[in-house]
C-alpha cells in the first residue's frame, strides 16, 4: 500500500512539474517574442534556449533521482567545499554585469555558482540534521553547525550582490 502511495505522488509531481514547464514556456513565448525578434532576429531565441535548458534540467533530475540520497551522507563535507570552492572562484574569475559579479564564464557557458550553492546547501541541511538526530547530539551544537555553515555561504554570496539569493537561503 505504501509502495502505492509512493508511485501515486511521485506521478502527480511529474504532472504538476509539466503543467509549470509548459506554463513559464508559454508565458516565456509571449512575453519573448519581440525582444528575441529585435536582438537575435529570431522570436524564438528565448522559447527555444528555455525549451532546452528544461530539458537539460529534467535529465538531470532523472539521473540524480536515481542516485541513493545516502550516499550524499558520506561526500556532503566535499559537495559543501566544492560549493565554496566555487563561490571563491567568483571573487577572482567573476564577470561583471550590472554592477555585481556573480557569473563564471567557461567559453560559451555561463556558471552562477549562487544557484548551485543553494542546493548544494540544502542537502548539507538535511544531512547535518539526519546525522545529529542519529548521533543524539544536541540541538544547540547543530545549530551552530548550520549557522557557521550558512553565513560563510551567504558571506561569499553578498560580496556578489546578490542579497535574493541570500535571503532565499
Amino acid at each position: 500500500m505504501a509502495e502505492k502511495k509512493k508511485a501515486k505522488s511521485a506521478r502527480n509531481f511529474v504532472i504538476l512539474m509539466i503543467i509549470f514547464a509548459i506554463i513559464s514556456i508559454v508565458s516565456i513565448y509571449s512575453a519573448s517574442f519581440t525582444v528575441g525578434e529585435r536582438l537575435f532576429k529570431n522570436g524564438n531565441y528565448f522559447f527555444i534556449r528555455q525549451i532546452i535548458w528544461y530539458s537539460i534540467g529534467t535529465f538531470l533530475m532523472v539521473v540524480f533521482s536515481r542516485i541513493d540520497y545516502r550516499i550524499y551522507k558520506n561526500y556532503i563535507n566535499y559537495i559543501y567545499g566544492a560549493g565554496f570552492f566555487l563561490l571563491l572562484m567568483v571573487e577572482f574569475f567573476g564577470s561583471k554585469t550590472k554592477g555585481a559579479v556573480r557569473w563564471i564564464k567557461i567559453g560559451a557557458f555561463s556558471l552562477q555558482p549562487a544557484e548551485l550553492a543553494k542546493i548544494i546547501f540544502v542537502i548539507f541541511l538535511v544531512v547535518t540534521i539526519e546525522k545529529f538526530r542519529t548521533c543524539g547530539r544536541s540541538d544547540k551544537e547543530m545549530f551552530t553547525r548550520i549557522l557557521v555553515a550558512l553565513g560563510v555561504y551567504v558571506l561569499f554570496i553578498l560580496r556578489e550582490r546578490d542579497f535574493g539569493t541570500c535571503v532565499q537561503l
